[in-house]
């Protein structure tokens, strides 16, 4: 028996303005048994997150090319 998917989660490379990623979600909703396409709001939460990873790999690379 295979199993079965009830929904697939896309990531942006990065954050989009709503309006600039308006034309993906209407294309998304043209699949075939696509019921929703709704848009996530970035928190700056995940912001600080992602600075934070971001800052501690540049510190580990230059350590390294040093």
């Amino acid at each position: 028996m295979t199993d079965r998917i009830h929904s697939i989660t896309l990531v942006l490379e990065q954050d989009m303005r709503v309006d600039d990623v308006e034309d993906l979600m209407i294309a998304l909703r043209c699949f075939k048994r696509v019921v929703l396409v709704q848009p996530n709001v970035s928190d700056y939460m995940l912001l600080v997150a992602e600075s934070r990873v971001r800052r501690d790999l540049e510190e580990k690379l230059w350590k390294v090319l040093k």
